[in-house]
């Protein structure tokens, strides 16, 4: 298991498109941000404060800022972990 602090400068994109990994990743906004993944139908949706991702590995995904402030999360590796979703799970408050 890693951790990392992601730092996203405002109007930045992860990648121009989406990419996967090959573990599982628990993701938890700092901030506004944004996420998109296959299964997001009309593009990217907002993340706000607190707002916690469970990514399954191989997810087709990305993150972005907005264009107005920096975006930062905490991302959680999980290389062994395994779930039987292959989508995105979001909690939010």
């Amino acid at each position: 298991t890693g951790k990392l602090l992601i730092n996203f400068p405002k109007g930045a994109e992860e990648a121009e498109k989406p990419h996967t990994h090959s573990g599982s990743r628990i993701i938890v906004s700092i901030g506004r941000g944004r996420f998109n993944s296959r299964h997001v139908l009309g593009g990217m949706i907002g993340l706000e404060p607190g707002t916690v991702i469970l990514m399954p590995k191989k997810l087709s995904h990305n993150f972005a800022a907005y264009s107005d402030k920096d975006w930062m999360a905490l991302s959680f590796h999980l290389p062994y972990a395994g779930t039987k979703k292959d989508r995105a799970i979001m909690f939010e408050d």
